[in-house]
């Protein structure tokens, strides 16, 4: 067994290192030379030429714990990205961080304190604090949607069914886990790079799915141990803020691996239920339709998707259904008229209600509370510090 405990594992590209800068400087603050052996901090650079081998040299310098690093030399998609940075690892645990976020003081030893509590655990997934992309505001603790039943409440998680159940919409983000090296390899090595390559966006997403079917127990910690920057995200740039397209990949994506990974007892309809009211409620739906990039055949393509995915729900044709009828052409004419109206009557205030009124009845699809207090309270340290 290695002796390094811990392994923050950072895939990186072009255009991150200004923020890559700020992770590890974050990391920085938290470790002292009684780390070295202990932690160590691994960073595989998808060709990038923005100045990240120089970062990293520097801070290969600063940093009283082992930092390694590898570059590949041509664009090689964030699949292979990610099977390498947790393939440069020695430690027993690694802690995927993508380069864009960031571990608020306290993070890492609260990790530390929670596996030497539970030895011998496979994998645990961690709260999350959420900012605006200058990590200037704070924008709230996840949704209950996302988040596992009672998520104020730390505990084991039995059974791929209670796993797949609570933690599946959280294991969509890469940072908020931390998972025996031995076991990921393990799945790699049975899968192979390429099934991993077309599972797209979310080959996190598999391999932990594989990893609790095979070990059959994953803690819960409900402490904050990462912060997200949001309205970041790789998938909308890729697709030019095509917000449609967007919600359609990530669906698509997920639906795959859901798929692939969970079957029987388990299955992904109330998973699937939970993306509807994501990604797809009328909501939603409307502002996709307003992007003048909208045309009738996406349009028909949308539709029918959504009508195969969401027609056991009778909320989806009570709702949603009707919306997808309407002209796109309809919606960007009732934006237009919306907009001018509101110099008379404040429409984005009647926006912003209806946005409540939905969050509100979201919320009482989950049971247990996630703690905004908490959150709160948990932001404004990182704030003031």
């Amino acid at each position: 067994m290695s002796a390094v405990k811990l392994a923050i594992c950072v895939p990186t590209h072009e255009g991150r290192a200004q923020t890559l800068r700020e992770l590890l400087e974050s990391i920085a603050r938290q470790c002292s030379a009684a780390d070295q052996g202990k932690i160590e901090i691994c960073v595989s650079d998808n060709a990038s030429v923005d100045g990240t081998s120089e970062l990293v040299r520097e801070f290969r310098a600063r940093l009283p714990i082992r930092l390694k690093y590898f570059r590949f030399e041509r664009d090689m998609r964030g699949v292979r990205n990610f099977v390498k940075v947790v393939e440069l690892a020695d430690a027993e645990y690694c802690w995927l961080v993508g380069s864009d976020d960031m571990i608020p003081a306290g993070g890492i030893q609260k990790v530390l304190s929670t596996l030497a509590r539970l030895p011998g655990v496979a994998a645990m997934t961690f709260n999350k604090l959420n900012f605006d992309k200058t990590l200037s505001k704070f924008l709230g603790p996840d949704h209950d949607l996302v988040l596992p039943g009672n998520p104020s409440q730390s505990r084991m998680l039995q059974g791929l069914p209670e796993i797949a159940q609570n933690l599946a919409l959280s294991f969509t983000f890469m940072s908020a886990h931390v998972f025996r090296r031995a076991l990921w390899a393990n799945v790699v090595e049975e899968v192979g790079i390429d099934k991993l390559c077309a599972t797209r966006h979310f080959p996190h997403s598999y391999i932990f799915l594989r990893m609790a079917g095979a070990q059959g127990h994953w803690y819960w910690l409900a402490e904050y141990c990462v912060i997200q920057r949001m309205d970041n995200f790789c998938i909308l740039e890729e697709n030019n803020r095509h917000l449609a397209n967007y919600a359609e990949e990530i669906t698509h994506d997920l639906e795959q691996v859901w798929d692939a990974t969970l079957s029987g007892p388990v299955g992904k309809k109330p998973l699937m239920k939970r993306l509807f009211f994501l990604y797809w409620n009328p909501i939603a739906v409307f502002i996709y339709l307003a992007d003048p990039r909208i045309t009738r055949s996406v349009q028909r393509s949308m539709r029918s998707e959504a009508v195969r995915r969401f027609r056991a729900l009778p909320l989806f044709w009570a709702s949603t259904y009707p919306m997808l009828c309407i002209p796109s052409v309809a919606c960007r004419g009732m934006v237009s008229f919306l907009r001018g109206f509101d110099r008379v009557l404040p429409i984005r205030w009647i926006w912003a209600w209806s946005h409540a009124v939905l969050a509100g009845m979201l919320t009482r699809l989950r049971s247990g509370d996630r703690n905004a207090v908490g959150a709160k309270s948990a932001a404004n340290s990182y704030l003031d510090s």
